[in-house]
């Protein structure tokens, strides 16, 4: 099944912060079977590099899942739609998967569970689920591209650039918007909401 255009968003924002991925895995935990958006594995201190410089990461989000040092196993749900009632389902949804996905895992770290929605603060944990924006997503991977572009400027090399336009279609295409003049940046000033002021608007 193709990817839809938030979920490659989310899976190049992952693949960029050092996760491998599995789309669309195929669970069996109701009489009929479903797919969960994405299984992602991160092990302990990843880093990608260009030359002898290393790759920004997202710490800001490694920190909420628990730490850049540790392998990192999360299920992710991906919801593009602005429809909040939708909410409450996917996050439901994340944790009934996680429960079935830890098997897949084996005795490795716990799961993390994540969403990925529209309309949310940036970054936060409530009640187990660590919710995060798309539109942070965007703005993060912007950022780094950006940042990648002047490493291998000054490296005099593109071979970073040339091997991911070449194994990953949606960053291929954001390469060749560069090339044809579409600037990288962005300003990104994203604050990261508390669980209790997370909490309090829900209330409102």
């Amino acid at each position: 099944m193709p990817l839809n255009s938030p979920e490659k968003i989310v899976s190049l924002y992952l693949r960029l912060n050092g996760f491998f991925l599995m789309q669309h895995f195929t669970v069996f935990f109701t009489k009929r079977a479903r797919h969960t958006d994405v299984l992602a594995v991160r092990l302990s201190n990843a880093e990608e590099r260009i030359g002898d410089s290393i790759l920004e990461k997202d710490t800001r989000f490694l920190n909420e899942l628990g730490s850049p040092a540790v392998d990192i196993c999360l299920v992710a749900e991906i919801k593009g739609s602005r429809h909040r009632e939708l909410d409450q389902e996917a996050i439901d949804q994340v944790r009934r998967i996680s429960e079935y996905a830890g098997h897949m895992f084996g005795t490795t770290s716990r799961i993390r569970k994540v969403l990925f929605r529209t309309q949310t603060s940036c970054i936060f944990t409530s009640n187990g689920v660590t919710q995060i924006s798309i539109q942070h997503c965007v703005k993060w991977i912007l950022d780094r591209l950006a940042d990648a572009q002047r490493l291998a400027n000054r490296a005099e090399t593109y071979s970073k650039l040339g091997s991911w336009a070449w194994s990953e279609d949606f960053l291929s295409d954001l390469l060749y918007l560069a090339r044809a003049g579409v600037s990288f940046t962005s300003h990104h000033n994203c604050s990261v909401a508390s669980e209790a002021a997370v909490s309090s608007r829900s209330r409102l």
